[in-house]
């Protein structure tokens, strides 16, 4: 369902973005133009994934009628008739139904729209797409470009408009081209992922880091520091070719501020790597070890890692752990690779 809500999201956009450059087409010169149908794209996703999760129920209540009234008239006229001829009162209570969810949903979007500062709920649909491309799992590909791209033109647009320009959109486009940076860096001449640690630094492209230097100077406006001020901060030292303390040190301390404004297993995972750059992989291993993530496949490999010419047997092990629950090829290659380097040790 994501990935149908984020093709039409792209669709749409992508026709309004090509509208724009067509100099004949007078109403897409306008850029509050061009904001509001942004606007009104997501407004439709969001009312796609409720409807389809109202549909959702209605089916399970559908079909557990059905069941129902296949236990008490046991016989397949009787079944057939049924679904031929429902009853006219249930119909009436289901129309009902719908029409007040509709009216509900409607009044929900109006308030959204009246009480959020506009536009601004956009950026979480952007930073989704955004995402979508750079940790892809789909068509075993690791890295969807044009998903990203996409992205950062949405997010361009939003500080194109005055009503919008605010400084938590230039800091998520400020995190979007220092992750864009290292495009070309992440992936092998044959499409492979390349870590981190093993990246071509010459690869990066330093006119994007200097555009996402220049949007999270633009983000400083202001007392207001968003999530995404603080992951492109993060991002920014990621940029930064010297493995030096103070870099890891301010890594630490933006994941810990993140941490506390709002919890996610990876921002933990992210920071005890950090943690493992200062004060070691021993101290980073009994961090890690109290999280309870069994089904992280980012959990058993980060364990790996930490075990690795500490004690090889148990790297191996969470290696394996995270081969049996990662979903994309491409993860499942890296993986296996770091499994059969230790395993030549």
């Amino acid at each position: 369902m994501k990935k149908i809500s984020l093709t039409v999201f792209v669709s749409l956009l992508a026709i309004v973005t090509q509208a724009q450059d067509h100099e004949n087409f007078e109403p897409f010169k306008d850029r509050d133009f061009l904001f509001d149908i942004l606007h009104i794209g997501t407004m439709l996703i969001a009312i796609y994934l409720i409807a389809s999760f109202i549909l959702q129920i209605f089916k399970a209540g559908m079909t557990a009628r059905i069941k129902n009234r296949m236990l008490d008239k046991n016989t397949e006229e009787n079944i057939v008739k049924e679904l031929l001829q429902p009853d006219k009162k249930e119909n009436k209570n289901y129309i009902l139904q719908w029409f007040f969810i509709m009216v509900a949903i409607g009044v929900a979007f109006l308030l959204l729209m009246l009480t959020s500062p506009f536009g601004l709920h956009s950026m979480a649909t952007i930073y989704l797409l955004f995402n979508e491309g750079y940790y892809s799992e789909c068509q075993n590909m690791s890295l969807r470009k044009d998903f990203c791209l996409e992205a950062m033109r949405l997010c361009y647009m939003l500080t194109e408009n005055k009503n919008s320009n605010k400084p938590p959109v230039n800091a998520l486009l400020a995190l979007m081209c220092f992750h864009a940076s290292r495009f070309e860096a992440r992936l092998d001449k044959y499409g492979e992922p390349v870590l981190y640690e093993e990246q071509d630094t010459n690869l990066w492209n330093q006119d994007l880091i200097s555009k996402g230097a220049f949007y999270l100077n633009c983000s400083a406006k202001g007392n207001e520091i968003s999530k995404y001020h603080l992951e492109a901060s993060i991002a920014y030292w990621g940029t930064q070719k010297t493995e030096s303390k103070e870099k890891w040190e301010n890594v630490l301390q933006l994941y810990d501020r993140l941490l506390k404004m709002q919890y996610s297993p990876i921002a933990e995972l992210n920071r005890i790597f950090a943690l493992s750059k200062i004060k070691g992989k021993v101290e980073a291993i009994h961090e890690a070890e109290k999280l309870d993530l069994a089904y992280n496949p980012f959990y058993f490999s980060l364990l790996g890692e930490l075990y690795t010419d500490i004690d090889n047997a148990k790297a191996i092990l969470n290696f394996n752990r995270a081969l049996s629950v990662v979903r994309s090829e491409s993860g499942r290659q890296t993986i296996q690779k770091k499994i059969s380097h230790l395993v030549s040790i």
